[in-house]
């Protein structure tokens, strides 16, 4: 039997798409495995990142512990993070420490209202309480036992409280600690909503802590610090002439109260690191707040975030 005139043809026309089809799988596959390899690639450096970002945690731990804690200034070691990013390993990291007993204990507000209510005055209604807020703020601060602040969203919960009005508090604020407030690192802002006159807060932040040197510059050697909390009101007195007389009262009540509600060091740090690794400069972000206990040894962790 003769074999049909197009069967040759049709076995090499099978073969080429069979081929072509093959052909196609590979490149599939070497794509398909390029991807992957690509993506565990970039998951390494993510990691890398990371790892990145949690030896600016150590450091900056590392320089805390070894700080003098007797009293807390810009220009003590923790405050001294390098400007540049910090070559390591497979990549980079920088960090920065920001005091967080530089804001008003929120936990510690029952115990200021004590205090500044004899002033006359509204520590809650200047820090942007609506009144409805401050009373169950205050209610709840001051129930046995009493049930602390965790986290500031759960002002939300109280009456009266928007995100707008607790945006425009996050700087002023914090939810570690029960204080005191240290004066060497407190904002002007933070100051007058404590009660002191804007006048008096300018100097001591300005003036005094910027100051009496030349350079201008808070963070440096020659920047005014008190030690001694006990000191502030003569201190203050001898550089910018006799204190008004309310102002006199706010820090005797601030200061004297027990425990006292204005101080001079710190025990909880804001730590903010980023981690940089791999040929696309991938990035790791870490925000943690640690808690100095005792003079050498490292930082508790109290807090932590990643971005």
């Amino acid at each position: 039997m003769s074999s049909h005139p197009f069967s040759k043809g049709s076995i090499l026309l099978v073969s080429l798409w069979a081929t072509a089809a093959l052909a196609a799988i590979g490149i599939l596959q070497a794509t398909q495995l390029s991807l992957e390899l690509k993506w565990a690639g970039r998951l390494q450096e993510e990691r890398q990142a990371w790892y990145l970002a949690r030896t600016g945690v150590e450091v900056a731990g590392a320089r805390i512990s070894t700080d003098d804690p007797a009293w807390d200034s810009l220009r003590d070691s923790w405050g001294q993070a390098p400007k540049d990013p910090v070559a390591f390993g497979p990549g980079t990291f920088r960090y920065s420490v920001t005091d967080e007993n530089a804001r008003i204990p929120l936990n510690a507000l029952g115990e200021l209202d004590k205090a500044l209510a004899p002033q006359g005055l509204n520590l809650l209604g200047q820090l942007g309480f609506p009144p409805s807020a401050a009373q169950q703020l205050l209610d709840r601060l001051n129930q046995v036992p009493a049930k602390p602040i965790r986290h500031l969203g759960e002002l939300l919960a109280l009456s009266g409280m928007t995100p707008e009005l607790l945006s425009q508090m996050v700087s002023w604020v914090t939810v570690y600690g029960n204080g005191p407030v240290n004066i060497n690192t407190a904002s002007v802002e933070v100051l007058t909503r404590l009660g002191l006159s804007s006048g008096l807060a300018n100097q001591m932040v300005t003036l005094y802590r910027s100051g009496p040197g030349p350079d201008g510059i808070a963070g440096t050697s020659d920047d005014g610090i008190f030690t001694d909390a006990g000191q502030i009101g003569p201190v203050l007195s001898a550089n910018f002439g006799p204190l008004a007389s309310a102002d006199q009262a706010l820090l005797a009540a601030l200061v004297g109260h027990n425990p006292p509600l204005l101080g001079v060091s710190s025990a909880f740090f804001r730590v903010e690191s980023e981690g940089r690794a791999g040929r696309h400069g991938i990035q790791k972000k870490i925000a943690a707040v640690l808690e100095r206990k005792s003079p050498g040894a490292l930082p508790l962790l109290r807090g932590w975030n990643e971005t």
